[in-house]
């Protein structure tokens, strides 16, 4: 995944891609040949070429207490853990998702 962060005073802007489209699960399909050498295959000859992409997940824990201010249309769950909060985000087909957290102070 990729994760890139922002901070302005108390305000941090968290974005988080995953280019895993996540088309399907388990062992490779990848053949080999009487060597144990890959044998070059088409993209279009997999079976999984027509599956929906899937869902992934980033997991991320950061230092400090945060809440979420701002999910735009993230599916993110945010949940403070003693002095550091963990983020999860679910992503889709790759894209960036993005929220804003503002620091939790004297609580």
């Amino acid at each position: 995944c990729m994760v890139m962060m922002s901070r302005s005073g108390a305000i941090m802007t968290l974005s988080a891609s995953n280019p895993d489209l996540n088309l399907y699960e388990g062992e490779s399909d990848e053949v080999f040949d009487g060597h144990g050498d890959r044998v070059e295959r088409s993209v279009y000859g997999r079976e999984w070429i027509d599956n929906p992409c899937g869902e992934t997940g980033i997991d991320m824990k950061i230092q400090g207490r945060w809440k979420l201010e701002n999910a735009g249309n993230s599916d993110v769950t945010v949940k403070v853990e003693g002095n550091s909060t963990r983020i999860h985000f679910t992503t889709r087909e790759a894209r960036t998702e993005e929220i804003q957290l503002s620091r939790i102070i004297g609580e």
